[in-house]
């Protein structure tokens, strides 16, 4: 899926906890609780990023880039 990047504010304690929990270059998934669908690089053209049932997949896999703002 490429790389994502996510950016926190130190404005929100919220932001804090989500810090120590999320690792720099970690591989995650992402999950919309409310569909019950993974976020998925779409088979259909390599570049649309659809929702999709988790299936294990790489192309399910987010590698992530976080940086912290204080």
């Amino acid at each position: 899926l490429g790389l994502l990047s996510l950016h926190f504010s130190s404005t929100s304690p919220l932001n804090t906890i989500a810090m120590e929990s999320i690792q720099s270059g970690g591989i995650y998934k992402f999950i919309n609780v409310k569909a019950g669908n993974c976020m998925d690089l779409s088979g259909g053209d390599g570049v649309s990023v659809i929702g999709f049932d988790y299936h294990d997949g790489d192309n399910q896999k987010v590698p992530l880039a976080v940086s912290f703002c204080m």
